[in-house]
């Protein structure tokens, strides 16, 4: 988890932090992978979404992460904002929901 953290302190690319969220949440560190959660929306908005993985995808994992580790408050929270974002959505097509 170090590692990556290393890695990513000095990056601006979510995957880079995408991995320091999976692996603090593999650790039990789980303020670690939220704080790095925030940094790769941030990193996310900072680029117009043009990197991978997407923001919705990254809180998928997480949310399941969360779920995983008995952490439901915070799974559902993730499933919140998931929920948010697609709803809003007009195309349901499920290419186009699994590539967002």
């Amino acid at each position: 988890m170090v590692l990556f953290q290393d890695l990513a302190a000095v990056s601006a690319d979510a995957a880079d932090w995408f991995h320091v969220i999976t692996s603090a949440t593999r650790a039990g560190e789980v303020a670690t992978a939220e704080h790095a959660l925030l940094i790769t929306i941030q990193c996310q908005n900072a680029c117009g979404h043009a990197q991978e993985p997407s923001v919705n995808y990254m809180r998928y994992y997480f949310g399941c992460a969360m779920c995983d580790r008995g952490e439901y408050d915070k799974a559902f929270r993730q499933l919140e904002e998931l929920r948010l974002c697609y709803e809003h959505l007009s195309n349901t097509d499920e290419e186009f929901l699994r590539l967002n």
